[in-house]
């Protein structure tokens, strides 16, 4: 390539190229030109070269071409116009942003002027413009420009005269700005108007917690204008009581740009004060900028008026509520006294009635089977045979059904052996009402006043019979345990269906006799106890019973009879004879047949042998018995089929179980024939006593009651054996025999 150049430089031509070379210091540009050099006739006979190292140049052309490209991508990108004219105004260059506002192209706006754009309104303000900006002054300020459409644009401009004597000018469109200060300014117009129109008084604050604004409302009400309510002046209208706490509330909240409420006093045009309930809300702006606060307040002095009427209203009302709770409260504890005297007078009915049906109806039964034994051995005819065992049979079951209807009116078991083994027995009486359930007691004996046992008894027995009526299952459990602090703890459970506790509550309060619960919680709550139910739909139903039992929890059942049998004077052979006549008076006469020896032991009905026929059996072989029971027909119907067997000898009776101790203590007999329900002491007390003092004694127990906690109680007591008072025809004598047998 030098070559070339050579050749043309000798033809005449001068070249100059740009090289690169490798230096000390990098890269190296170098301009190398060169210059024929000619004769005086013109003809070139050599040439000569110039070499310049022109590398900071070429790097400072770079620099700035780069420079330019940066400039010229920030022009373009900008969002805002930007526009560039000459010291006469025409425009020089103009970025796409300022095209796009204004619609024109950038080559049109480049053959036009700063005043092709403006109102000729605004050519003298453009003047004293330029001539500041000639000065040295920026300028900055909004102008209106006229759109290639014939619209008027809001722009901001931001202009200053550069040093190369050219205008620079950066465009801002204010357009979307001013509209929506324009609607600012008409909804504070609009707020202002009705704030004035509204009956609230309004307030507005700045950021220095200074009122700034108060509508008319306000000024009415103070009376006041409102250069004086300004700035703090408002204030001096606060009641002196309550100007310091409003303030302490007021800055608070203020400092914490947080809502706030409050109650004062504020003085009214008529120099009186009205109650005002002040609500206040901080302001913020779009950027979430604090810009002061917005209040209203309304008067409530007639509702401050009207709450202190109230108030003493309710004082009243209170009062009178008291009252009547008092009264309710009495009347409650009138009821809840008539309604257990009503439950005991029931119980006491109850057990009346069974003690009758024990005492009389069931003994005339066990008499009569007795009789029937006795009678079987005589008959010879088939028929009559026949019609006997069927006389037994209706016996037996009148038998039964007696026992059944004792034991639903008071059974006998809670009397004699307390309520853990009572509600033992109603664990398994429940079975024939298909109920199987399971009990557990930690102990057998509590020292529980009687009506206090019946009552929780009862109670159980009623939340049993509401499994069996309403919790669809066939399982329940009772559960009994004694706290330390003397309290007794029964929970009746089950896993049923279960109910909504605060449903079936009200509807058991509504109907009473519908579940029984509110019934049960009453009649607990009458001895001292508590009733705590827990249910849950599906998942059954728990229900707990808490009462006082006595301190000492490991005394034991008392040792006298469990039941207090009513006296009559037929049952010692006796009569009664009334005579009465109204306004006359009453006379009663009693007689009695007494005993030869007035100073026998009272029960004792005889100490004597029965006078006996010739016997085969000598007397000392013979085994001598005593008949303990308080029906006398039943002694006379146990005498009767003793003294059909030669080789025993009745030798006493007894009417009840302090006799029979007495008694046996005197004669020693072999054998006792014991009843266990008897006055005074019962039979169960009466056997332990004979059989600890007097070992050798056989104790033959017998009851009416077949329940198997009869026969174990007198077993445990020292029974030998027990046979119920129905069997004893054919049972007695052959139990008697074999027990004395295997004793000796």
């Amino acid at each position: 390539q030098v070559q070339r150049f050579i050749q043309r430089v000798l033809e005449g031509e001068q070249i100059s190229f740009e090289t690169t070379s490798l230096g000390e210091t990098g890269d190296q540009t170098l301009l190398a030109t060169y210059v024929p050099e000619r004769t005086a006739g013109g003809t070139v006979e050599g040439f000569y070269v110039l070499i310049t190292n022109i590398t900071d140049r070429k790097r400072t052309e770079q620099a700035l071409r780069e420079s330019e490209e940066r400039f010229r991508h920030l022009f373009e990108q900008a969002s805002d116009g930007i526009v560039m004219a000459d010291m006469s105004g025409h425009y020089l260059d103009v970025n796409s942003r300022a095209c796009h506002m204004l619609g024109y192209t950038r080559e049109e706006l480049l053959g036009m002027g700063v005043t092709d754009l403006l109102d000729p309104h605004d050519y003298k303000r453009l003047r004293e413009i330029k001539a500041e900006l000639l000065e040295g002054h920026r300028h900055s300020g909004e102008w209106k420009l006229r759109r290639r459409d014939g619209a008027t644009l809001s722009v901001e401009i931001s202009a200053k005269l550069q040093p190369d004597r050219r205008w620079h000018a950066i465009v801002r469109d204010i357009t979307e700005r001013k509209r929506a200060e324009a609607g600012l300014r008409e909804s504070e117009a609009h707020f202002r108007m009705l704030a004035d129109a509204t009956p609230v008084l309004v307030w507005m604050a700045g950021t220095d917690t200074r009122c700034t604004w108060l509508n008319r409302s306000w000024l009415e009400y103070t009376g006041r204008p409102l250069e004086d309510e300004l700035g703090s002046g408002w204030t001096s209208g606060i009641h002196p009581d309550d100007q310091a706490e409003y303030l302490r509330v007021y800055k608070a909240h203020f400092s914490r740009h947080e809502p706030f409420e409050m109650e004062y006093r504020l003085r009214r045009q008529d120099g009186t004060y009205g109650w005002i309930l002040d609500r206040g809300v901080p302001l913020l702006r779009q950027n979430g900028e604090f810009s002061g606060y917005l209040g209203s307040a309304i008067d409530i002095t007639d509702r401050k008026h009207a709450e202190e009427q109230l108030q003493q209203w309710t004082i009243e009302l209170e009062k009178r509520v008291h009252e009547r709770t008092q009264a309710l409260v009495r009347s409650q504890e009138r009821l809840r006294a008539l309604a257990s005297d009503l439950s005991a007078t029931e119980q006491q009915e109850r057990r009346r009635l069974a003690t009758e049906l024990h005492d009389y109806l069931a003994q005339l039964l066990v008499v009569g089977r007795m009789k029937l034994g006795q009678a079987k051995p005589h008959v010879q005819d088939s028929k009559t045979l026949q019609l006997l065992s069927e006389a037994d049979d209706i016996l037996t079951q009148s038998l039964n059904y007696t026992r059944f209807l004792v034991a639903e009116l008071s059974p006998q078991v809670l009397y004699q052996f307390g309520l853990p083994a009572a509600l033992k027995w109603l664990g398994g009486q429940m079975k024939t009402h298909g109920l199987t359930v399971v009990v557990h007691c930690d102990r057998d004996h509590l020292p529980m006043d009687e009506e206090s046992a019946v009552i929780l008894y009862q109670s159980v027995r009623e939340l049993l019979f509401n499994v069996v009526k309403h919790a669809r299952t066939t399982e329940a459990a009772i559960s009994l345990s004694c706290r330390t602090d003397n309290i007794v703890t029964i929970t009746v459970s089950d896993q049923g269906c279960g109910f909504n506790l605060s449903t079936m509550m009200e509807t058991d309060r509504a109907l009473p006799g519908r579940f029984g619960l509110f019934n049960v919680q009453e009649r607990v709550e009458a001895v001292g106890g508590r009733l705590n139910l827990d249910s849950t739909e599906g998942k059954g139903t728990t229900v707990t019973l808490t009462a006082p039992i006595a301190p000492d929890s490991q005394s034991e059942p008392r040792a006298v009879s469990s039941r207090a049998k009513p006296l009559s004077v037929e049952a010692v052979g006796g009569r009664l004879n009334l005579d009465s006549t109204e306004g006359k008076g009453t006379t009663v006469t009693l007689t009695a047949p007494i005993a030869p020896d007035s100073q026998s032991e009272p029960g004792a009905v005889s100490s004597r042998a029965k006078p006996l026929s010739a016997s085969p059996v000598p007397a000392c072989e013979r085994l001598r018995i005593l008949l303990v029971d308080d029906h006398e027909m039943v002694r006379q119907g146990l005498r009767s089929v003793l003294d059909n067997y030669e080789d025993l000898e009745v030798i006493g009776e007894a009417g009840d179980g302090e006799s029979a101790i007495s008694i046996a203590a005197a004669l020693k007999p072999d054998v006792v024939v014991m009843d266990v329900n008897m006055p005074r002491i019962d039979g169960i007390e009466a056997t332990r006593r004979i059989v600890s003092a007097q070992p050798d004694i056989v104790v033959i127990g017998l009851s009416v009651q077949n329940e198997h906690h009869v026969e174990e109680a007198m077993t445990r007591a020292g029974a030998a054996v027990f046979v119920t008072k129905e069997r004893a025809a054919g049972q007695l004598y052959e139990a008697i025999v074999r027990t004395v047998r295997t004793r000796k």
